[in-house]
């Protein structure tokens, strides 16, 4: 089965007007993308809790560190922001800007990709939406590493498909590097491999001349990888631990907890318990000293759910109704093995989700971001298919339509592709920026509220998303419960200045009656009201207080 690609026109003035009409077309797709994503991280004021991880690393890189950042932890997405920091330019900022930059220009790669698969009309409205969609757009403004892991990965889908298509050894390098940076932001860039070696051996005529230029052109692919090492170890290699010989090794650890290679190699595996929450529900005065450790991890069954709601929730409604629309309308042309190279990496990415999950018990919508690119074609074609559904359907108002169509000089159906679009885009406008939620506006109140208080360079306790609190108060340290470790120990174990628990999880009578419990307790419960507005009914705050008749009890030194 071979690939066909786009037709291209015969002659140079043609070419050359294609070439100009193709670059008029990016450059509005571009400002489409770049518009509501700038917009975005001008609304932002708040980072999430995997940006404090990221800045610890930049730091590490930078050789501002306690300690050299863990080999096996090195990731490409920290190592801009140290670069970017070098530049003179603050982490927040870095990281924020970053994040619109890569998440606009995906756009470029995404374009050209689906045009050479499809044609100019479905890249153009797959690129519309995928660039109007509300988890894209929200996530590119975030402190994340999604935005650069999916330039990457549209790179090198672009790439590959070209140096399968075409075979050319140029192509092929130009693939091998995307997927090396890829592999450095997030572990799935090893799946990239998979729709390229399927394009490549359904290109191929089983000739020894064809076979020879595929044979070079993976060559170069896999020789990219230790070249492009070189420049990384030299330039962090200092601040690293060890040679960096790959990004996210550390995530390796969740496949020997996987059932299948527990089941091959039948080897006693030792189960972690994962970081518990500070506190656990309890009705009860013992909830502060009951355990706050979960089972060893999720079920196989309650990990399938998350990861369902988790894509429901990142691909969007509306969004996935028109892929499910264009699978059926266009379901002959996606069980050709063209179609399942690509769909084969969104299931492998979908399998490596599904792990995280089963491992860890946590999942965010950023995860579907992958998913969305690959059914973006499908998507086109469902909202394609909407379009035409319409125009027929309307024959009594076609009159007046085409009148309408006429003053835009262009046909019924583009009209209403544009109507289409332009209902998603509103869609897209009320999810992200009237009704989404401050997830962490608590965290950042609180944290500013205990810096102006309580001064910075305390020592703060709390748990999941607090961490975000601590980055605001400037907290230093900032401890997090052990495995299995209640509340109560960890207070007794660290003695922090400061305890952020969550009123969810644990009630400010439960918290009062131990604390009365135990008068050697060194903390108070701060007033309700004395906390800011937003936080009063989420947050509970402890704070160490200093008594001198106790002073080798309670006394911070």
């Amino acid at each position: 089965m071979t690939i066909s690609s786009s037709p291209r026109p015969a002659s140079g003035e043609s070419s050359s007007a294609a070439r100009r009409s193709q670059s008029a077309t990016i450059a509005g797709l571009l400002l489409l993308w770049l518009v509501p994503r700038a917009a975005m991280a001008v609304k932002q004021d708040v980072i999430c809790p995997d940006a404090v991880t990221y800045f610890a690393h930049a730091r590490m890189l930078e050789g501002l560190g306690p300690t050299p950042l863990p080999a096996e932890h090195f990731n490409l997405y920290p190592a801009i922001l140290a670069g970017l920091h070098q530049l003179g330019i603050d982490y927040e900022t870095a990281g924020r800007w970053w994040g619109v930059f890569c998440g606009s220009l995906i756009v470029v790669p995404l374009y050209s990709w689906i045009r050479r698969q499809f044609d100019d009309r479905t890249a153009v409205v797959a690129c519309a939406l995928v660039g109007l969609h509300p988890k894209s757009i929200e996530w590119s403004a975030q402190l994340v590493r999604d935005p650069t892991f999916c330039l990457f990965a549209a790179c090198a889908l672009y790439a590959g498909f070209r140096a399968a298509t075409e075979r050319s050894i140029g192509w092929f390098a130009a693939a091998g590097a995307a997927i090396f940076l890829a592999t450095q932001t997030r572990i799935e860039g090893w799946f990239l491999l998979l729709p390229i070696a399927v394009w490549t051996v359904s290109e191929s005529d089983r000739s020894w001349r064809t076979t020879g230029r595929q044979l070079a052109g993976w060559t170069a692919l896999a020789a990219v990888y230790p070249l492009m090492l070189l420049p990384i170890n030299a330039k962090f290699g200092a601040n690293v631990d060890g040679p960096i010989i790959g990004g996210n090794l550390v995530k390796i650890e969740y496949l020997r907890h996987a059932p299948l290679v527990q089941n091959l190699f039948r080897e006693p595996i030792v189960v972690v318990a994962e970081p518990p929450d500070l506190a656990t529900p309890a009705p009860s005065s013992t909830s502060m000293t009951a355990t706050a450790a979960r089972p060893e991890r999720v079920t196989v069954v309650s990990a399938t759910e998350m990861t369902l709601r988790a894509m429901i929730r990142g691909i969007s409604p509306l969004y996935g109704l028109l892929v499910c629309v264009g699978l059926f309308v266009g379901r002959r042309r996606w069980l050709t093995l063209q179609q399942q190279a690509a769909f084969a990496y969104f299931a492998a990415s979908l399998l490596a989700v599904w792990l995280h999950v089963w491992e860890s018990g946590m999942t965010t919508s950023r995860y579907a971001l992958t998913p969305v690119i690959i059914s973006a074609p499908y998507a086109a074609l469902g909202c394609l298919a909407v379009a035409n559904f319409i125009a027929t359907k309307v024959r009594r108002l076609r009159e007046p339509l085409l009148r309408a169509a006429a003053v835009f000089h262009a046909p019924l159906q583009n009209c209403v592709v544009a109507g289409v679009l332009l209902v998603f885009g509103l869609a897209t406008f009320v999810d992200s920026f009237v009704t989404q939620s401050a997830e962490y506006g608590v965290d950042r109140s609180i944290g500013l509220w205990l810096k102006e208080h309580a001064g910075p360079n305390r020592s703060l306790a709390g748990t999941g998303h607090f961490v975000v609190a601590g980055y605001y108060a400037k907290a230093d340290p900032f401890y997090r419960p052990a495995a299995a470790e209640t509340p109560a120990a960890m207070i007794a174990r660290c003695a922090p200045d400061v305890v952020l628990l969550e009123t969810k999880q644990t009630s400010r009578t439960a918290v009062d009656a131990w604390l009365a419990s135990d008068p050697t307790v060194p903390y108070r419960n701060l007033p309700q009201e004395s906390l800011p507005p937003n936080c009063r009914s989420k947050v509970i705050v402890l704070v160490r207080e200093v008594r001198q008749a106790r002073g080798d009890a309670t006394e911070r030194r």
